[in-house]
């Protein structure tokens, strides 16, 4: 799979993240789905990346959202220093994707009638190493 659109879609996430508008948020989203969300293979780039449950605890509280994060499972794209995945948050459908090298990224949960999106930011810096991207490393 061709993943050089990777640094387009962390353009349109880091320009989302810095000026939430729901413009902003719903180009960077349908990039995505255009190009990376719809692709079967997509899925299995990268390598395994066991995020823990706490960080996006941590997001979800920000935002005011009460309920559980289950099903975690997140890829990381080292060449592009991209972290994509899913899980669910209240028992609904979450897609994260996450700029490390930026330090920013989204959580889009999937509501009945639209999306929400929660704005993620993680430092490695603030995180154990064997809880950031790349084994701490920074792009």
């Amino acid at each position: 799979m061709d993943l050089s659109k990777l640094k387009i879609l962390k353009k349109k996430i880091v320009k989302a993240v810095g000026n939430m508008t729901p413009e902003n948020l719903k180009v960077a989203h349908k990039y995505f789905l255009n190009h990376f969300a719809n692709q079967p293979e997509f899925s299995c780039e990268g390598e395994s990346y066991p995020i823990k449950p706490k960080l996006l605890v941590a997001a979800k509280k920000a935002a005011g959202i009460e309920g559980q994060v289950a099903g975690a499972c997140f890829r990381f794209i080292r060449e592009y220093s991209f972290v994509h995945g899913v899980c669910t948050i209240e028992g609904r459908d979450a897609t994260v994707i996450y700029c490390v090298d930026s330090e920013c990224g989204l959580i889009i949960i999937d509501l009945p009638e639209e999306f929400r999106f929660l704005k993620l930011s993680l430092s490695c810096a603030s995180v154990p190493d064997d809880e950031c991207p790349g084994g701490g490393h920074r792009a």
